[in-house]
């Protein structure tokens, strides 16, 4: 009994730390956003706008990292709950998948401010978003208790 109790709390630290990983890429995908966006709209401006901008973007990189902190801490707690009642798996949904949807946004921002079209970063993009998206619907339908409806039924 020990031994797996020991492997489900391996499991949730293993599955904490992809979290905070793709936590961290989030991050630095929302800073060069953050940063390519002020990029095309200062461009050719006066020098003191670059002061603002670096002011700007330490600020939104220091809240961006205390957001992050918070989530990680919440997160950990979350997990914790979900192993205690059974239901770690719609728990890690919950978390993982508007993480990922999150971070296929912030691809998506940067690949269309940078003007990028390589298939490979489209194809990143799909598996991004078709994830992030299959782990939100899922842990929906899991939490209501009821598999979704593709066609109405015609029979009673």
């Amino acid at each position: 009994m020990a031994a797996r109790q020991w492997l489900r709390r391996g499991l949730i630290y293993l599955v904490w730390t992809v979290l905070l990983l793709a936590g961290l890429w989030l991050l630095l995908l929302s800073r060069e956003v953050f940063v390519s966006v002020f990029a095309l709209l200062y461009a050719g401006g006066p020098s003191w706008l670059r002061w603002r901008v670096s002011f700007l973007e330490k600020a939104f990189l220091l809240a961006a990292a205390l957001l992050w902190m918070a989530f990680m801490v919440l997160s950990e707690a979350y997990l914790e709950s979900g192993m205690r009642k059974g239901r770690l798996s719609l728990h890690v949904a919950r978390l993982a998948g508007p993480e990922l949807v999150a971070v296929g946004t912030a691809d998506l921002l940067l690949l269309l401010l940078q003007h990028g079209a390589a298939w490979l970063r489209w194809l990143i993009l799909g598996i991004e978003f078709a994830a992030g998206g299959l782990l939100v619907w899922w842990a929906w339908f899991a939490q209501h208790r009821e598999a979704p409806r593709l066609r109405p039924s015609t029979g009673p």
